[in-house]
């Protein structure tokens, strides 16, 4: 999820009962699988999802998903290794 994880870089995330706007989670999206996206809306048990980069698919494509489909959150990043 450029700009947030480069590639080669990693991500710890953690399962969590709370989400709120801002937060960036990894999702097993039912048409794009394991994805990473911020949260932008909860409403109950939906979760409205968009990526930072310009080129990600649009919020609009990804849809609501259920909360349960959200497998973690982003509690810590590693960046790629120097070359």
């Amino acid at each position: 999820m450029r700009p947030l994880l480069a590639p080669g870089g990693y991500g710890v995330f953690v399962r969590s009962t709370r989400l709120a706007a801002g937060d960036v989670v990894l999702a097993d999206h039912p048409e794009f699988g394991a994805i990473v996206k911020m949260v932008t809306e909860v409403s109950g048990r939906l979760v409205r999802l968009a990526g930072l980069d310009p080129r990600s698919t649009p919020s609009e494509r990804l849809g609501r998903i259920d909360a349960s489909r959200i497998k973690g959150r982003l509690v810590w990043r590693i960046p790629p290794p120097r070359r």
